[in-house]
């Protein structure tokens, strides 16, 4: 699909003539780190929504997410520890794929 293509399909989206689907939404949303619901709706995602969708994730993909927050919340200054955690969020992401 060349530039001249995609421009079109994104005219025809916004036109309404083309419909996106649900894959191609996720996609989207992962990629500018925001939820289908603001894509589709504008709506901002509460603090209960991200309560809930965490509640909903398996327990690695939890301990996941909680190692992120932990280095950012922190900013975790000792390299050694900083280390660690990297390489344990690593092996988390390698497991997912």
């Amino acid at each position: 699909m060349g530039r001249k293509d995609s421009a079109q399909a994104v005219q025809k989206i916004e036109s309404g003539c083309n419909q996106v689907n649900v894959e191609y939404l996720e996609i989207i949303s992962n990629h500018l780190n925001v939820s289908v619901d603001y894509l589709v709706k504008g709506v901002k995602r509460t603090e209960n929504d991200i309560e809930l969708s965490f509640e909903t994730l398996s327990g690695e993909k939890k301990l996941y997410v909680l190692l992120r927050l932990l280095t950012y919340c922190c900013k975790i200054d000792n390299y050694k520890y900083k280390a660690l955690i990297n390489k344990i969020l690593n092996e988390f992401h390698e497991e997912e794929e």
